[in-house]
């Protein structure tokens, strides 16, 4: 008896555009950069490390972060309506709490990489999901 192949789900994706490989590649360099930066604000709020010595670490994480959202827009043209994009709004919109609850901070940070590490390693079907 042969066996049947599974049936692809309807699950519908945001629309992805041409991507040069120079872009795909010099991507991968920032997001090491981007997890740097974020790697040292992560160990600088659980280690206690005085809040100027870690300023440096904040610009590297937005700088490269933003240059990240850009590269990953010129692909996922739809990224906005996507889980990977609502799991990057969600992400800044934690960290943009971190002056009303400094003492939390550390936590906060854990759960933003959480938050990271999950929605950049879903399955593409459901990391480019449209929500919307």
């Amino acid at each position: 008896m042969a066996e049947e192949t599974p049936k692809k789900t309807d699950v519908k994706l945001g629309r992805t555009g041409n991507r040069p490989q120079w872009l795909r590649t010099g991507s991968v360099f920032v997001r090491a950069v981007h997890l740097v930066g974020a790697g040292a604000l992560l160990g600088g709020y659980l280690f206690g490390v005085e809040r100027s010595m870690m300023l440096p670490y904040v610009g590297i994480a937005a700088m490269s972060g933003l240059v990240l959202i850009g590269t990953e827009f010129a692909r996922h043209r739809e990224l906005y309506r996507e889980v990977a994009g609502w799991s990057t709004i969600v992400k800044l919109l934690i960290l943009l709490t971190f002056p009303l609850f400094p003492d939390s901070a550390g936590l906060l940070m854990i759960l933003v990489f959480l938050i990271a590490a999950i929605g950049a390693h879903l399955p593409r079907r459901y990391r480019h999901r449209l929500l919307f």
